[in-house]
């Protein structure tokens, strides 16, 4: 949704795609957002857990980094169970949330997570004499 997901330019000359009237080409910025490890939390509720209840020796199940190997800290998802262990290492975890909203061992979907945004400029081109099937009228917008 470029009008309420994206920063940047969006309309030519401050006029709204709806009220132009000709063909028009305008383009569309889009600047990468990552979302931060605190809006992460967030949104899927992990729970940090302290030093003293992580087990000898376990292992991130991605890295298979040390848990909580130099002090960093270790995060477990609501998802966890015996059979998925879903406990991983900050970094890990911020990582594999920003690329995609679920559990990186057992794919349990964290839906109020955003995907990743992508930076690049989309051109839009309407075209008032080319009308999509259905919409007899109203022209159509070409993004490229």
């Amino acid at each position: 949704d470029v009008e309420h997901g994206a920063t940047g330019t969006h309309r030519p000359h401050g006029t709204s795609p709806l009220q132009l009237k000709d063909e028009a080409v305008f383009d569309v910025c889009f600047h990468a957002q990552l979302a931060t490890p605190q809006q992460l939390g967030a949104a899927t509720q992990w729970v940090e857990v302290p030093q003293e209840r992580i087990g000898v020796g376990a292992l991130d199940p991605i890295t298979g980094a040390e848990l909580g190997e130099d002090g960093e800290r270790v995060l477990r998802l609501p998802c966890h169970s015996e059979a998925a262990p879903c406990t991983f290492n900050e970094s890990t975890l911020v990582q594999a949330l920003r690329c995609s909203p679920h559990c990186p061992l057992c794919a349990q979907s964290y839906i109020a997570l955003r995907g990743a945004q992508p930076t690049g400029v989309m051109s839009v081109n309407r075209q008032r004499l080319t009308d999509c099937e259905g919409h007899e009228g109203c022209g159509c917008l070409t993004i490229l």
